[in-house]
């Protein structure tokens, strides 16, 4: 089996909570903690995912827009607007001309786009993302990140990112889901991860939450 390229920055610390580990285009990632069930009972409570090896890419550059767009890529239309990719990965616009993409499971469009990008084109820079990934589900997210964030998401509209410090740690912020299963994807620099991740999952524990394997995001 090939060893896998991409692995999460808080890797060591999910070692201790012994999940069963999946090898996803390339990346290592947490599937499960104890079992199936107890994964799909703890996401519409209280979950923490870690989702940090799933691949990423940014590209700027006054022809990054139009070049997405002939390899079929949709465009959010504001700064800060977020769109679902095919693969179940994300788009996020960061400017006129900048953008920042996370592949799903697979890494099928990210792999896809690197190979049309070759060694580079004139106009588009290829800019490396190394972000943490990670992601609160549930009823009680929002009392966690009311404890680490002073953003009021219930005031906020879906899929808009949003910049803020948390737990004192800059980060950005997504909400991804919906009335039925409430969910906020974070991205931080990795060099903050692990802190970021440890100061996550104590709320959560304290909360009643439970860490949750990618399995419980991908399979529902």
């Amino acid at each position: 089996m090939a060893t896998p390229t991409r692995m999460s920055p808080v890797h060591d610390a999910l070692l201790e909570y012994r999940p069963e580990w999946r090898e996803c285009g390339g990346a290592r990632i947490a599937w499960h903690y104890r079992s199936a069930a107890a994964n799909d009972a703890a996401l519409p409570a209280l979950g923490l995912c870690d989702l940090s090896p799933l691949a990423k890419l940014g590209l700027t550059g006054p022809h990054a827009s139009a070049w997405l767009q002939q390899q079929g890529v949709p465009l959010p239309e504001s700064i800060y607007d977020a769109l679902r990719l095919d693969d179940n990965g994300w788009i996020v616009r960061f400017g006129r001309d900048e953008f920042f993409l996370e592949s799903g499971l697979g890494s099928e469009l990210i792999s896809k786009l690197d190979a049309n990008l070759g060694r580079g084109r004139p106009g588009i820079a290829r800019v490396e993302r190394q972000e943490a990934t990670f992601l609160l589900t549930g009823a009680r997210a929002l009392e966690v990140l009311a404890q680490t964030c002073g953003i009021d998401f219930r005031e906020l509209p879906p899929k808009q990112l949003v910049i803020s410090r948390v737990a004192g740690v800059n980060c950005c912020l997504l909400p991804e889901g919906d009335d039925k299963l409430p969910c906020y994807r974070i991205w931080v620099d990795p060099t903050y991860a692990v802190a970021l991740w440890d100061s996550l999952a104590q709320i959560s524990a304290e909360l009643g939450g439970r860490l949750v394997g990618a399995a419980a995001i991908y399979e529902r």
